[in-house]
């Protein structure tokens, strides 16, 4: 029988890492099937602070687990939210994606 399925992470759910305001942050993002394979898929308020300005050091790190990066640590390109999130914060438009690199940055850990 297999293990339920929250026994384990996958590898296509994970943590997002970034900073914004000089404060490091953490939220859930999901890897989407998509043309390019490189979108991760969070919500608005972990990509911009819904005023208008992106955060920075974005980071996405696949079945995260205690530190651990099983599948090394994914930067962002590029940074994309809906145009209500972006320009005042509606939490009705709290959608956000990230096109991330091609490659991953392979590490043991990510976070804090």
């Amino acid at each position: 029988m297999p293990p339920p399925y929250t026994s384990q992470p996958t590898s296509t759910n994970g943590k997002v890492f970034f900073t914004e305001g000089g404060l490091n942050y953490v939220c859930s993002g999901t890897a989407l099937l998509s043309g390019n394979k490189s979108v991760v898929w969070t919500a608005g308020h972990c990509v911009n602070d819904g005023a208008g300005t992106f955060v920075t050091n974005w980071a996405f790190v696949p079945a995260y687990v205690d530190g651990g990066a099983p599948y090394g640590t994914w930067t962002a390109r590029t940074l994309l939210t809906t145009a209500g999130w972006n320009a005042s914060g509606d939490f009705s438009y709290d959608n956000g994606a990230a096109v991330v690199s091609t490659y991953p940055k392979l590490r043991g850990s990510m976070g804090p």
